[in-house]
């Protein structure tokens, strides 16, 4: 009996996977109620806008979810996403999706997922739209009429067919010919000199740090630059996925070092916190900002210790 009461078991788990029901103790996300904005009456291949609001409770925060311009929506396709936040914290985030419907009559689209992320974690909501109704571009009476006639046979044409199979052969022949030339004129050529990246990590990092902070870039390429060179520094040295790894996996990542001091363990946080506000939550770093993790991310690279040489094993 107990057998036969664990394989029951292993076979409810398994249909509840692939069914998608949450495992027991799933609190379901909260439900968000939009509303369409609509003036006229709305018709074939309008733009039409969906209101809601999203609480959100400090400034450090971005959206993640569904509704990103160009995704498919049901019967229509996402356009467009306006955040408006709220004049102070917690409060209400204002989002306005733009929506072009490609369906008449009777219209309904389903629930979206939609999520905020901050400093607290990752909350999860689901936009259910009220239906509505689209009106087609003509009535149904003013269809167009099928013609009187039959449609006449078209005459016969060129064979292009074979004129195209000619021309490709005529083409193509020389065109093989010069890519064996090119091909072989490659083989012949010495192999491409190492780059800095390849050669020594640490100095090409300290040099693209201290790059991207003397040229002139927009404060998002800056710190989307700045964020790879830490975390291919990091890879390199510790041999561990942080090009791949989340915001939060990386921080993980360096607490659980051992051979990384404490102190740059801090300064790469730091740094990649810093970043993640950048490109995710629209933070525009100052002056003394910049500096400062200027100096910290250059702190980072001069505190972490060298990479031991192939076959040997490093202090645990």
């Amino acid at each position: 009996m107990k057998r036969v009461g664990g394989l029951l078991t292993i076979l409810f788990s398994f249909s509840l996977s692939v069914l998608g029901a949450p495992p027991p103790g799933t609190a379901a996300p909260s439900s968000l109620k939009g509303r369409w904005i609509l003036q006229d009456p709305a018709r074939l291949g309008d733009l039409l806008v969906l209101e809601a609001a999203l609480p959100v409770t400090s400034p450090d925060f971005f959206i993640e979810g569904d509704l990103v311009p160009g995704a498919d929506w049901g019967p229509g396709r996402v356009v467009s996403l306006a955040k408006t936040p709220p004049p102070s914290f917690p409060g209400e985030l204002r989002l306005a999706v733009t929506v072009q419907v490609f369906a008449t009559g009777d219209v309904g689209f389903p629930a979206a997922r939609i999520a905020v992320r901050d400093r607290a974690g990752l909350h999860d909501r689901v936009l259910a739209p009220p239906p509505l109704h689209l009106e087609p571009l003509l009535p149904s009476g003013d269809a167009p009429r099928p013609p009187q006639l039959g449609p006449l046979p078209l005459p016969r044409g060129l064979p292009w067919g074979w004129i195209l199979l000619a021309a490709a052969l005529v083409l193509g022949i020389p065109a093989l010919a010069l890519g064996l030339r090119k091909a072989r004129t490659r083989s012949a050529s010495p192999p491409p000199k190492p780059t800095l990246r390849e050669t020594d990590p640490p100095l090409w990092a300290r040099r693209e740090v201290e790059r991207v902070f003397a040229e002139c870039l927009d404060p998002g390429l800056r710190y989307e630059t700045l964020s790879m060179i830490l975390r291919a520094l990091l890879e390199w040295r510790f041999d561990r996925p942080f090009l791949e790894w989340t915001g939060i996996e990386v921080r993980k990542g360096l607490a659980d070092l051992a051979e990384l001091p404490p102190d740059a363990g801090r300064a790469y946080a730091s740094v990649l916190e810093l970043c993640d506000l950048v490109l995710f939550a629209r933070h525009l770093p100052g002056g003394a900002e910049e500096d400062a993790a200027r100096r910290t991310a250059l702190q980072a690279l001069a505190q972490t210790p060298p990479k031991a040489p192939p076959g040997t094993r490093e202090a645990a």
